[in-house]
């Protein structure tokens, strides 16, 4: 194994060893949630910001249907649409929750992915190509982790919690706060846009209270 691929593997072992303390961090906080608990009112943010999209979600990998729409300035409902959202709200989870549930299950992915790459890059029966690749793909989760910190250190200076995450090709951003105004929304795109070089296209924002 030459210098270089001896002290990517280092730093790798390092970035594991970050991520697995977090692991352990969550755990002890959140082994008892239901990742797929009922009621978690979220509210999707089109980045396009022609308007505000409420997008009640279920859990953090699927939404629930029947979309609400609202004023976007004064961020009203109708009565049968509010009396919908107050029977979710009252059976939600609470926020903390709700992102530590998030973050729990983001370092289960990376972690599982981390060694799965590790294992690679030290099989003896892998070409030099594939360790390559492992490699590379090992630094560029190190990369992109501290790129995600970042942001989220940056968003939960305004905001109460905050989560970045890829799903579906996607950066999904999920911000606690009651409200997410237009121009608010647009900071926090211009910070994701500006941080990952990505489209707007490749950006989806959210929000519960």
């Amino acid at each position: 194994m030459n210098t270089k691929r001896q002290t990517i593997w280092l730093v790798s072992m390092l970035s594991l060893m970050v991520v697995l303390s977090a692991y352990y961090l969550f755990t002890e906080k959140v082994e008892d949630l239901d990742l797929t608990a009922d009621g978690v009112l979220m509210e999707d943010v089109n980045v396009e910001l022609s308007q505000l999209n409420g997008e009640p979600a279920a859990d953090p990998d699927q939404a629930v249907s029947g979309q609400v729409q609202k004023d976007a300035d004064k961020g009203s409902v109708d009565q049968s649409d509010q009396a919908v959202l107050d029977q979710i709200e009252s059976q939600a989870v609470s926020g903390v929750d709700y992102f530590s549930a998030l973050s729990l299950k983001r370092l289960e992915t990376v972690q599982t992915r981390t060694e799965e790459l590790m294992n690679l890059a030290n099989s003896q029966d892998k070409s030099n190509e594939e360790i390559a690749q492992a490699l590379d793909e090992l630094q560029q989760i190190e990369m992109t982790q501290a790129k995600v910190d970042s942001l989220e250190e940056q968003l939960t200076q305004e905001y109460k919690s905050a989560i970045v995450m890829e799903q579906d090709n996607k950066w999904n951003v999920i911000v606690q706060t009651d409200k997410l105004e237009k121009s608010e929304a647009v900071s926090i795109a211009d910070l994701v846009i500006a941080e990952m070089n990505i489209g707007p296209e490749k950006i989806q924002i959210q929000y519960i209270p």
